[in-house]
């Protein structure tokens, strides 16, 4: 019986597990599966191709990181939102490690080693940082500030300390935003934005390829509006709807878009723009970022997300109506 024979008579699951276990089991090179099956190499590189997609061929990555996972319930985030990937800790298994180190160890595993990365602002991204120096140093990558700064004490709102702490920590390098993040009025914000070093600033922002930000909450008390807004001004906004906000840009629990009349007084990227970045990875936490990480997967604004499995049980409720 030639090769083509016996491989019409096996299902095309079978004939898939065959080339799988050649290849990865064997360590025949596609060459030489080719050669036994009577295929050329490129149809090899097609099955394989398959062999994923059909689910033949299932990765584990054994490290550390994989046995703090929860991965029944990152499962059921993949098939209700469109994320690329989803990272739940369990921290009841902690052992010596925090959620800020093992959110590095993940993030050493997707960070390029060259290009640029965008950082947002917060106190969650900062402590991640702090922990980045454990992991491999990225000497041809760019951190990248998304915003402008704040103006005011980091230890309040960190913005572009975050940009130096990540740059420090895996000795890469820095491009700060050397404008305010919110400014007084919009022909204040489109005169900055005519500046070359601001306009430097947005071109660099254009080529990040993966986006790294806090999902932050929304409301009176949110540290950037109330610092930068007064009490007043807050008062004429509609607010309710919102429960969220990622750089600044506000969303109701629906993804949808709310005060857009702040995002006139915004120096940074824009959230459409933001969008386009093809990784954008949020890192949140906690029983009052439910809402915002809810609102943020269904507005499709971060398509990794990471955080803790007592958060990521409490979306999924939120989200279902129902206990998982």
């Amino acid at each position: 019986m030639n090769n083509r024979s016996r491989n019409e008579q096996m299902t095309r699951v079978e004939y898939l597990e065959s080339v799988v276990r050649m290849y990865y089991v064997l360590g025949l090179t596609q060459n030489q599966i080719a050669n036994q099956l009577g295929v050329s190499r490129s149809s090899v590189a097609r099955l394989l191709e398959e062999a994923k997609k059909r689910g033949v061929i299932r990765f584990r990555i054994n490290t550390t990181m994989e046995d703090f996972r929860s991965p029944s319930i990152e499962k059921k985030f993949l098939e209700n939102f469109a994320l690329k990937d989803c990272v739940v800790f369990d921290l009841e298994k902690e052992i010596g490690n925090t959620f800020e180190y093992l959110t590095c160890s993940y993030l050493n595993s997707i960070l390029p080693l060259e290009g640029s990365v965008g950082i947002g602002f917060g106190h969650t991204l900062r402590s991640v940082g702090k922990s980045l120096n454990f992991f491999e140093p990225r000497p041809n990558l760019k951190f990248v500030q998304l915003t402008g700064g704040t103006g005011v004490d980091e230890s309040i709102i960190p913005t572009s300390s975050n940009v130096q702490v990540f740059s420090q920590a895996l000795g890469s390098q820095s491009i700060f935003f050397p404008a305010p993040t919110i400014v007084g009025n919009p022909e204040l914000k489109s005169l900055l934005l005519k500046d070359s070093s601001i306009s430097a600033v947005v071109s660099a922002i254009r080529q990040v390829s993966m986006a790294l930000v806090g999902i932050g909450h929304t409301g009176h008390t949110n540290s950037v509006l109330s610092t930068y807004f007064p009490k007043d001004f807050l008062n004429q906004i509609p607010m309710k709807d919102s429960v969220g906000n990622i750089l600044v840009h506000s969303y109701d629990i629906n993804g949808r878009r709310t005060q857009q009349d702040i995002s006139k007084y915004l120096v940074g990227i824009e959230l459409e723009a933001f969008r386009q970045i093809s990784l954008r990875v949020g890192i949140a936490t906690g029983e009052d970022k439910i809402d915002a990480i809810l609102g943020a997967l269904r507005g499709n604004f971060a398509n990794i997300l990471i955080t803790d499995k007592q958060t990521s049980i409490e979306v999924l409720n939120k989200h279902s109506g129902g206990n998982i």
